[in-house]
């Protein structure tokens, strides 16, 4: 239910199509324990494209490292809070020039 109102799932359905599970801009804990910020949709709705931004320690990585999710050292363990990145970085480190649009 959203405000009230029963959603559509097939609605919902075509959100997570086009989307993904992990819309871009979401955090997400990686298997080999990295979180990063999912950059935009990958080869199916469930293995977006990651960049990782901290070590699996918690340590800063000097710049964001693409990961596929497609790969199990890779793969997504959960979605995270943004708190839980408690880093900053500059959008455009993960969008490029896009990211000034």
């Amino acid at each position: 239910m959203v405000g009230g109102k029963a959603s559509d799932p097939m609605l919902a359905a075509y959100f997570v199509k086009e989307i993904g599970t992990y819309p871009p801009g979401s955090f997400v804990r990686l298997q080999n324990g990295e979180i990063g910020v999912v950059s935009h949709r990958g080869a199916t709705p469930t293995t977006p494209v990651v960049h990782a931004i901290l070590a699996p320690r918690g340590a800063p990585l000097s710049f964001p490292i693409k990961r596929e999710t497609t790969r199990q050292l890779h793969e997504i363990r959960e979605a995270v809070s943004p708190d839980t990145a408690n880093f900053r970085f500059g959008l455009h480190q993960i969008w490029g020039s896009e990211a000034a649009l």
